[in-house]
């Protein structure tokens, strides 16, 4: 049961409001698992999906007859910046449905986007179990609990202090950093409970009195009044301050998963593509990451996933790193724990349901059945305002006639996903496929360069 409920703090949800139905549209990725011909597959969306986008992702996997047949679509009707299944629960003949569905079928299980009280009663109200990590665990994704869980599971990671609550506890943690952390030059601080790097902020420490005088503790607490007041504000809630890594440095990820037999599993590994104004905002990802130290991070990662297996802990999630290049090699340092699905979960899975390959966890590569390396680019923020008015079958045409869609025979090609927000938008999501990163990266351009000319002769007429 495929039920990308969205789950966050409501001022989050409010922020990103107009994107929420186009958001859950990346979770029909898991489409392509109609491959398999005893899977049945229920997909509940907030607002209904236009058939030409359902007919886009059966069209990529030819053969397969009766993908149709196994696809029951439902939808909450409902785009209001609330959880999806909150949304569900409030319809009973939305459950009924879904009741009816399931009934009979003892291997059903959800897959949300993250699982709080809603979730939760969900899966309680169509007696399915849901595949997620419990609410109960929360606290091991939020910044300060990430680092108790890093220390607790010896993982490397930034020195600093988490706990911090406003900004007179900010200024002492940043006193003891720098009298920790000798020559200093920079802290990134993290509210606990913020997402996708929206709640980091940058303070610069270089230019600073020398740590222990008495001129320190008056100059930090003049640096800290330039910060938002709606920041300092939620600071009280939570947060942690850390050393900002200097040097050479590159933001990779590790995803995992854990089955309720107990066993931690390595799916994946990202190179993390950072934007935005301090560049602590995620807005593509390189798969895998690359091989100087995706070695390095996944042991790492092992031990965050056997710590959370003996906690209990069930699902997905992924670790995010910071590695710095040193002399003896790349020092990795993990900075978060996302318990939920993120940016990098459907663009794999779109990968590993159409090749039905495997990660090689030794070596962290990806092989098709054909013994081939699988690499992809992928990002939800291809975007231009030129690009709104695009109709979606202009695009996926002249997306064929270039010969850059998805090619079952190759297992290369684009597969694209938040179809809905292109023409009013002029926002796209691509996973660019390839058999090396640069035909991969090949492939990203292309389709950047047919949405430029689409939009280029849209505005000559």
């Amino acid at each position: 049961m495929v039920i990308p409920s969205i789950n966050l703090d409501q001022e989050i949800m409010d922020r990103h409001a107009a994107d929420i139905p186009t958001l859950e549209q990346r979770w029909l990725y898991l489409l392509f698992a109609l491959r398999r011909p005893r899977v049945r597959l229920v997909a509940v969306t907030c607002m209904p999906v236009p058939d030409e986008i359902v007919q886009y992702y059966l069209g990529l996997m030819p053969g397969v007859a009766d993908a149709r047949a196994r696809l029951p679509l439902l939808s909450a009707e409902d785009a209001s910046p609330r959880p999806l299944a909150e949304k569900i629960l409030n319809r009973p003949d939305l459950l009924g449905r879904l009741r009816a569905l399931v009934s009979g079928h003892q291997d059903a299980f959800i897959m949300p986007f993250n699982v709080r009280a809603a979730e939760r009663d969900l899966a309680l109200a169509v007696s399915v179990p849901v595949y997620g990590v419990d609410q109960r665990f929360s606290g091991y994704g939020m910044k300060s609990g990430c680092r108790r869980l890093f220390a607790s599971a010896g993982v490397s990671h930034p020195p600093g202090k988490g706990g911090v609550h406003g900004v007179a506890e900010l200024k002492d943690a940043l006193i003891e950093l720098r009298r920790a952390r000798s020559g200093i030059e920079a802290a990134v601080v993290k509210l606990d409970d913020a997402v996708y790097g929206e709640g980091n902020l940058i303070v610069l420490l270089r230019d600073l009195p020398a740590p222990g005088t008495p001129q320190e503790e008056a100059a930090i607490d003049v640096r800290l009044r330039s910060l938002p007041g709606s920041y300092a504000d939620k600071l009280r809630d939570g947060g942690v301050v850390e050393e900002l890594i200097p040097g050479e440095i590159r933001s990779p990820s590790v995803q995992m998963r854990i089955l309720p037999g107990g066993k931690p599993i390595v799916l994946s590994t990202h190179d993390q593509v950072l934007g935005g104004e301090l560049g602590q905002t995620f807005v593509a990802c390189r798969f895998p990451a690359a091989p100087e130290y995706a070695p390095v991070i996944v042991p790492e990662a092992l031990k965050v996933g056997a710590y959370l297996a003996k906690e209990g802990v069930v699902g997905r999630f992924g670790i995010d790193f910071v590695v710095a290049r040193r002399d003896h090699g790349w020092q990795p340092y993990a900075v978060e724990v996302n318990l939920r699905e993120g940016g990098t979960s459907h663009p794999w899975g779109a990968l590993w349901l159409l090749t039905d390959g495997s990660l090689d966890e030794t070596k962290t590569r990806f092989y098709a059945p054909s013994g081939q390396v699988k690499h992809y680019f992928a990002t939800d923020r291809l975007a231009d305002p030129g690009y709104c008015g695009i109709r979606l079958a202009r695009f996926l045409a002249a997306s064929a006639a270039a010969g850059l869609g998805w090619d079952p025979r190759s297992q290369t090609g684009a597969v694209y996903h938040m179809l809905d927000s292109l023409e009013p938008g002029g926002r796209i999501g691509v996973t660019a496929i390839g058999d090396t990163p640069a035909q991969a990266h090949e492939i990203y351009l292309g389709t950047a360069a047919i949405l430029n000319r689409l939009a280029a002769e849209g505005q000559a007429t």
